[in-house]
């Protein structure tokens, strides 16, 4: 989860620090501040699949850098608000995050998609 000043970072492309939480049978097991270099998108991507994450849940993403994660095989939940704590609460205790979470403008569905309605969601 790309992180900001203690929220989920509004876009991931430009963040800097990303906050890797393992998740083990619905118990925060770990958590790393890890620096995410700031020399491009693929270098981010690189850096958060080589960390081991599973999944990125982050606020606005570019189709470039969402692609690029998603080759890498890691799920994304895009379009995510919040103070950090609270949505890793969330996943926690839901596995994804609340509806509560979504970034204004985001349409409601029934199950959590990515915002963005000119393109599908390929992480689902």
């Amino acid at each position: 989860m790309p992180v900001h000043q203690g929220r989920v970072s509004p876009l991931f492309d430009a963040a800097r620090r990303a906050l890797l939480v393992e998740i083990e049978r619905g118990l925060e097991v770990s958590r790393v501040l890890l620096a995410l270099p700031g020399t491009g998108v693929a270098d981010q991507v690189r850096a958060i699949a080589d960390s081991g994450a599973e999944a990125v849940v982050c606020g606005a993403i570019s189709g470039w850098a969402e692609q690029l994660l998603l080759t890498r095989r890691l799920r994304v939940f895009s379009g995510v608000a919040g103070e950090a704590e609270a949505v890793i609460g969330s996943i926690v205790d839901q596995g994804a995050p609340d509806e509560r979470f979504r970034m204004p403008g985001c349409p409601r569905r029934r199950r959590w998609r990515r915002c963005r309605r000119t393109r599908p969601n390929f992480g689902e």
